[in-house]
């Protein structure tokens, strides 16, 4: 499996975060660079522009002479343009600029930015002595300078160095992190048999907190295999020591004399240890599907039809409706005939006839439908009744253990298959859907 690139994984995010706060940073280090740079160099400005400031005040009406104008794109209002509105007071180098004219004895009014023919003017009403103030215009060309492109090559490069170094951080970081998620996800794949792979080895530079969680998660994942293996030893060998003194029972029970004072109660005797010994082959079943290996390559028609054959049920009641022949790769005969005779007899126990088994070929896998007429599984309780042990209270008064569902939805996720029910026009379905399993799977023609 592949490293996922999605920007919600933990690694997205630190390069997403890592390249906002560069970005930032950067953004911020230029508005320094060109703030302090204006704030140094007003003064300077402010004395070239005074005396040209005095010269054009002095001027008879608002026309200047090319030599004031020139080079300084200066003009002269008696009153205030009316295109100006975006007011620069505030910026250190406009408050610069105004105290250094007036140390020069010029009183400038609130400063105005304004932008004509691609070049930034600066205005401003500005009086001399007791002369009335007028709005004079200088050019702002020093305070906005054509960028070099030194500096942005120095901080792309800036950007490019430290990216290069925090994906780096971030690789060894995250690397070990997501060699123990794929290792998970791989073990929670259906079908997977738990602890079939040992956790990776982490590589010597994994944080402590990333070993310590490998740590926790091998001693679990060893916990849940020592389980496991107790859950499947005591249910088979408790199964199987069961089924001899119930056979003895049953013998000892047949063995007795035929008279009318035993026959109830022999009769009680041989129901009971018919009874006990379909439970322990549920709890068989249940074993079986999580132990028989998956080696075989299996003709699903003819399972099928041996499974509903052992019902003997008229074709009215229950009817078959398979290709004459579907093969399934890596499977196992016993599984998938126990899948559907358990299918079938939850249709046949819980719901109405007639019950229909339809076995089919699709693009998304092979599909098993078993459908009878009666209200389903939603009605009844829904997923739940998937688990084992489990039953709905309109099934309380038909014999059975509650295994039959939990041993169909087991066998299917070993087949890396899907169970699910719904109801529609046709009646209530359990639909199994399983995998084609990388393998041929041809219907043969009739």
């Amino acid at each position: 499996m592949s490293r996922p690139r999605r920007i919600d994984s933990l690694f997205g995010r630190l390069m997403l975060m890592q390249g906002l706060l560069l970005a930032l940073v950067l953004v911020l280090l230029w508005l320094l660079v060109v703030a302090e740079r204006n704030i140094k160099m007003a003064p300077y400005h402010a004395q070239n522009w005074a005396p040209r400031i005095r010269s054009a005040l002095a001027s008879p009406g608002t026309a200047l002479a090319p030599e004031l104008a020139e080079g300084y794109n200066m003009r002269l209002s008696d009153t205030r343009p009316a295109q100006l509105w975006l007011r620069v007071g505030w910026v250190p180098a406009a408050q610069s600029v105004q105290a250094e004219l007036a140390r020069l004895n010029l009183q400038v009014g609130e400063p105005y930015l304004d932008w004509r023919n691609g070049q930034p003017v600066l205005w401003a009403a500005v009086a001399d002595g007791s002369a009335p103030a007028r709005w004079v215009s200088v050019s702002a060309r020093e305070g906005f300078p054509t960028a070099s492109i030194r500096l942005p090559v120095e901080l792309l490069l800036l950007l490019a160095v430290s990216s290069l170094i925090s994906l780096y951080i971030a690789r060894r970081i995250t690397g070990p992190i997501e060699q123990l998620r794929r290792h998970m996800h791989d073990q929670a794949q259906p079908g997977r048999a738990l602890g079939s792979r040992p956790p990776p080895a982490l590589p010597a530079h994994a944080a402590l907190e990333v070993r310590d969680m490998h740590a926790d998660y091998s001693r679990l994942l060893a916990q849940l295999q020592r389980q496991e293996r107790e859950r499947i030893t005591l249910l088979a060998g408790v199964s199987h020591d069961l089924r001899s003194p119930l056979g003895r029972i049953r013998l000892a029970a047949e063995m007795l004399p035929e008279v009318a004072a035993n026959h109830d109660g022999v009769a009680v005797i041989i129901r009971n240890v018919d009874h006990a010994d379909l439970l322990i082959g549920s709890f068989l079943d249940f074993v079986r599907a999580g132990e028989l290996p998956l080696d075989e390559q299996v003709d699903l028609s003819a399972v099928l039809r041996q499974a509903v054959d052992r019902f003997g049920r008229p074709a009215q009641q229950l009817h078959l409706q398979a290709p004459p022949q579907l093969m399934l790769a890596r499977a196992n005969a016993l599984l998938i005939d126990r899948l559907v005779f358990n299918l079938v007899d939850n249709a046949l126990k819980h719901g109405l006839p007639p019950v229909r088994v339809v076995l089919a070929s699709q693009p998304a896998g092979v599909v098993i439908d078993v459908t009878d007429q009666g209200t389903g599984l939603a009605a009844a309780g829904g997923p739940g009744l998937m688990e084992a042990f489990a039953r709905g209270d309109g099934s309380r008064q038909v014999p059975g253990f509650g295994l039959g569902l939990a041993v169909v939805q087991h066998i299917a996720h070993r087949l890396q298959g899907t169970l699910v029910s719904f109801c529609d026009a046709g009646g209530h379905t359990l639909r199994i859907t399983l995998p084609h399993r990388g393998a041929a799977n041809a219907e043969a023609s009739a």
